[in-house]
């Protein structure tokens, strides 16, 4: 059975894991999330793998490596998926409606996810509807390879679509953890700028150091006011 993501995912992995390594990878990945055994994998399939991929090598090689390794890959997943389309499987049934208007409002970087799918929906009802007319029939295999080209542009901005909610809450997650690092200096330098005040006030030649830590109590107070808004 052909699986070309399968062994596109295989191969890629291969590179930074080692052939063995790459395979247990993808088969460990295939049996947490109860996937059948022999099914052909798909993009989204390959892009879960490599989430758990990215999380091993965050724990190995630090969140640098890890980040430049999954912004590549990706973005030589979605050039593959371009050239590799699954193929199109007609749904028996009646031709489902259009997409409705966008609406007003959507982040920009949406756009072009919601754009791809909507390309998609209309070359699937025109493929379908060629299929009724026998009057048609000498443009269903151009109609075919437009639902095939449309599924990959969906794949491909579906793919980024992961990878910039990855990346989002990767830096959710660190900011949330320089906050709470910063809650704890700003308490320590609380404490200390209280006591360097009391040694000041009993004449020890402490006004440089106390005007120093003061200087680093405002600044991360001021770091807290900025961040911690954004954690709520």
């Amino acid at each position: 059975m052909s699986d070309p993501y399968r062994d596109w995912l295989k191969a890629r992995l291969s590179v930074e894991l080692g052939v063995r390594e790459a395979e247990q990878a993808v088969q460990g990945a295939i049996q947490r999330r109860g996937w059948p055994a022999l099914r052909a994998l798909g993009p989204r399939d390959v892009v879960a793998v490599l989430q758990d991929v990215y999380t091993l090598m965050q724990s190995t090689y630090g969140d640098a490596r890890a980040d430049k390794w999954l912004e590549s890959t990706t973005l030589d997943l979605a050039r593959f998926a371009e050239t590799v389309p699954v193929p199109a499987q007609p749904t028996p049934g009646p031709i489902a409606p259009a997409p409705g208007p966008i609406k007003w409002g959507r982040r920009a970087h949406d756009l072009p996810l919601l754009l791809a799918r909507s390309h998609a929906e209309i070359a699937g009802r025109s493929l379908a509807a060629i299929r009724q007319n026998p009057d048609l029939r000498a443009l269903e295999r151009a109609a075919e390879w437009d639902v095939q080209a449309t599924q990959a542009e969906v794949r491909r901005w579906e793919t980024e679509e992961m990878l910039s909610k990855l990346r989002a809450d990767h830096a959710r997650i660190e900011v949330a953890d320089q906050v709470a690092a910063a809650a704890a200096q700003s308490e320590l330098l609380q404490l200390n700028v209280a006591e360097l005040d009391e040694a000041a006030r009993a004449g020890q030649p402490v006004a440089g150091q106390l005007a120093h830590t003061r200087l680093m109590a405002s600044q991360t107070a001021a770091f807290l006011e900025a961040f911690t808004p954004s954690l709520t």
